[in-house]
């Protein structure tokens, strides 16, 4: 990942005309009783990321951004899933921007957290992309992933492992002393480990294939992931 951030290559693409229309697209799917956003879009710096051909990547595991911790502590941030804690996970409304808008989601103040809200996080490629070549995967359910996140502190695994994935066998612990995943300074990550119901293996999808100049967009609540290796020889 390169430091860089006001090129003269991220500023044009940044401008271009039709960038700023999905964007504001984008940006209308999200409602405010409030009156007080708008869908224009404001311009966020980002970096650019480089992978040789071939090169062994760590990897970026399962994870949402926009904040971890944040989400439990921070009095406006918790309200917006005020749906998920009141028992009542299938009317929350992931796209509802009336308190989020206020919530704070850098209260621990760290790199990993922006201070900005972003109504969507995106890649710009510049080079072909295809599945397994340093591209990168989605868990589409936001609502699901969200709501699972947020109550998994609140029930204690069965104590025999062969029965994780039996729901009935968890015990609802209201104590909610660990967080799993969640570190003050990181985005929030999730695992096989910690958060066995999701079962990333079988539900993160990859994104299409993609050309230069095709964007990818994705959900600020959205776990993303990152392939561990690039396997082609796009440059």
């Amino acid at each position: 990942m390169y430091a860089i951030f006001d090129s003269p290559m991220q500023n044009a693409i940044r401008s271009h005309p039709d960038h700023l229309k999905i964007q504001r697209s984008l940006n209308a799917l999200w409602h405010d009783e409030t009156g007080e956003t708008s869908p224009d879009p404001l311009i966020y710096y980002d970096g650019v990321r480089d992978r040789p051909p071939n090169q062994v990547f760590l990897g970026l595991g399962p994870h949402i951004d926009a904040g971890s911790l944040s989400r439990w502590a921070e009095p406006t941030y918790r309200k917006v899933y005020e749906a998920v804690f009141s028992g009542n996970p299938e009317k929350h409304d992931a796209w509802d921007l009336g308190v989020r808008k206020d919530a704070v989601q850098d209260l621990f103040k760290a790199q990993s957290h922006s201070s900005v809200f972003r109504a969507f996080q995106g890649w710009t490629a510049l080079t072909p992309a295809r599945a397994r070549e340093g591209s990168i995967l989605l868990y589409p359910n936001v609502q699901a992933t969200v709501a699972y996140m947020l109550l998994r502190p609140f029930f204690r695994p069965p104590e025999n492992e062969a029965d994780t994935m039996d729901a009935t066998k968890w015990t609802f612990d209201e104590s909610g002393c660990f967080f799993p995943g969640t570190w003050k300074e990181q985005s929030q990550y999730l695992s096989r480990s910690s958060h066995p119901h999701l079962r990333f293996e079988e539900c993160l999808v990859h994104v299409p294939d993609i050309n230069p100049g095709d964007t990818v967009w994705w959900h600020s609540d959205v776990s993303i992931a990152r392939n561990t290796s690039r396997y082609t020889e796009n440059e």
